[in-house]
C-alpha cells in the first residue's frame, strides 16, 4: 500500500513499478540484513526469503513506468 498500486506511488513514498530487479533485490536485501536504514521496510523484508524477493523484483520491473 505504501509504494502505491502495482509499485506505482504518486504521493510521497518513492515509485517501484518498472525499477530494475536487480536494485530491488539488493535493497530487500539490504532491508532484510539491517544494512540498509530503514522505517518499516526492514521488518517487512525479514518475512521474504531469498527466492520470494527475486519474485517480487522480477514481477515489479516487468510492470513498467506509469509516470
Amino acid at each position: 500500500a505504501c509504494h502505491g498500486t502495482d509499485g506505482y506511488s504518486s504521493g510521497d513514498m518513492p515509485a517501484i513499478d518498472g525499477m530494475p530487479a536487480e536494485e530491488i533485490v539488493k535493497a530487500m536485501r539490504g532491508y532484510r540484513e539491517g544494512l540498509k536504514a530503514a522505517t518499516v521496510m526492514d521488518r517487512h523484508a525479514k518475512g521474504y526469503s531469498d527466492e520470494e524477493i527475486a519474485q517480487l523484483a522480477d514481477y515489479l520491473s516487468k510492470l513498467g513506468k506509469k509516470r
